[in-house]
């Protein structure tokens, strides 16, 4: 979620952009945060939450949050 200025992003940037964090080996709590720093680097926007939520193999969900203001 985020408040836009002047700047948006396309929904198949979006999908290819988070398409690249997945096939990547990489721990799920360090994914949050480049994502949060790209995308403030690339949107400049008022307010910017990140959440990605993750599966694990034994059914427990976990889900790491990143509020840009914070």
């Amino acid at each position: 979620e985020y408040l836009p200025q002047n700047k948006s992003v396309e929904k198949k940037f979006r999908k290819n952009y988070f398409i690249y964090y997945s096939n990547i080996n990489i721990f799920q709590k360090h994914v949050t945060s480049p994502i949060c720093n790209d995308l403030i680097i690339l949107l400049v926007p008022e307010e910017l939450l990140i959440k990605t939520p993750y599966n694990t193999r034994v059914g427990i969900e976990t889900t790491f949050t990143i509020k840009s203001n914070e």
